[in-house]
């Protein structure tokens, strides 16, 4: 059960990176569900 809570964070953590460098590569075309995120 805990190895599958764990894959399941790694699945959404690897989909919003994707999500995050989709937006610095194309711009913030389209409105994000996560919108204020600052990466220092």
């Amino acid at each position: 059960m805990l190895l599958l809570i764990i894959h399941m964070f790694q699945q959404i953590s690897s989909f919003i990176t994707f999500q995050l460098k989709q937006t610095v590569t194309n711009g913030p075309q389209h409105c994000t569900p996560w919108e204020p995120i600052h990466i220092e």
